[in-house]
C-alpha cells in the first residue's frame, strides 16, 4: 500500500534481469558479497506497465498480464519485478508479504477470460 504525500508520481514496473537473493539483498548487493552491476538493481529498460498517482494511501494497480506469461513460459528467466518511482520529495512505503497488518500486504488480482 502506497502512502505518499501529495505530488506527481510515476510509479514504473520493471522486470528484474538477474537473479538475487530475498534474504540478503539490498541497494548494492544482489546477494551477500554480489553487487548489483548498477546500483539499486538490475532491471530491464522497458517498462511493464507504470501508474500516475497523487493520491495519499491508495493500491497502486498496475497490469502485470504479459509478464505472467512470460514468467510461466520462461520460469528460469523469472527474477521478479521492481517498482521504481520516478518523483521529487516524496515518500512513500510499500509492504511486503511479511507485513504484520494483512490488508497491507502486496495483491495479485487474476482476471480470467473464457475461450
Amino acid at each position: 500500500m502506497a502512502q505518499p504525500r501529495p505530488g506527481d508520481a510515476k510509479i514504473y514496473v520493471h522486470r528484474i534481469s538477474r537473479s538475487w537473493d530475498e534474504e540478503t539483498a539490498n541497494w548494492f548487493e544482489a546477494s551477500d558479497g554480489v553487487d548489483w552491476s548498477d546500483e539499486g538493481g538490475d532491471f530491464e529498460n522497458a517498462f511493464a506497465d507504470f501508474q500516475t498517482t497523487d493520491e495519499i494511501e491508495v493500491w497502486n494497480k498496475v497490469d502485470v498480464t504479459e509478464y505472467v506469461k512470460d514468467a510461466i513460459e520462461n520460469p528460469d528467466d523469472n527474477f521478479g519485478l521492481l517498482l521504481f518511482m520516478e518523483v521529487i520529495m516524496i515518500t512513500v512505503e510499500y509492504a511486503s508479504s511479511e507485513h504484520g497488518t494483512k490488508e497491507n500486504r502486496p495483491k495479485l488480482t487474476l482476471k480470467l477470460k473464457a475461450r
